[in-house]
């Protein structure tokens, strides 16, 4: 549960920070389309990476998946190092991860939103972990066959839409074909 909450963290901060960085470096007419592009790009991701880690485990063993994930993730990083602004060092700064969480958790609409914001990010890595785990279990399904489910599922897990039932109506429907 430490290590599911410590996600959510993580996974809370992507957003805010994304938004951060496009505001610092897009121009102030094009600023919308670019949180839209950013915004969208992260639903696609949720909505096409599930079910393709279902489908590459499927094809090979639960091996693949991660050397993927992992590949990926390193061009991100590489990506990220090179496109990210770097502005003038200002010197040494004093970050403290947490005490800027103090500092904004003082404030009561900044705690609200923290808290959902927290809760949402919990939910949905807790709800995509186990919704191909339980189709498997519940419905005999194959790792293969759970792609899509994930796909309809990731959507209304992460708060962008779906039917949070679509994983057992379709092990239902499959069930009785």
């Amino acid at each position: 549960m430490i290590l599911l909450v410590g996600t959510g963290l993580g996974g809370a901060m992507i957003p805010p920070n994304s938004m951060a960085a496009i505001t610092d470096v897009v121009a102030e007419e094009r600023r919308g389309q670019a949180i839209g592009a950013a915004q969208g790009i992260s639903t696609l991701s949720a909505v096409i990476g599930v079910p393709a880690v279902a489908v590459l485990a499927s094809v090979s063993d639960w091996r693949l998946p991660f050397m993927v994930c992992g590949a990926l993730l390193l061009v991100t990083f590489a990506l990220s190092w090179v496109w990210y602004p770097r502005g003038p060092a200002t010197g040494p700064r004093n970050f403290s991860y947490f005490s800027r969480f103090k500092e904004l958790g003082s404030m009561p609409v900044f705690r609200y939103g923290m808290l959902a914001n927290l809760t949402q990010r919990v939910g949905f890595f807790a709800v995509v972990g186990y919704v191909a785990t339980y189709l498997i279990d519940t419905y005999d399904m194959s790792v293969g066959e759970t792609a899509l489910p994930l796909a309809e599922q990731s959507p209304a897990a992460s708060g962008r839409g779906s039917s949070p039932a679509t994983g057992a109506a379709y092990g239902s429907w499959l069930q009785g074909c």
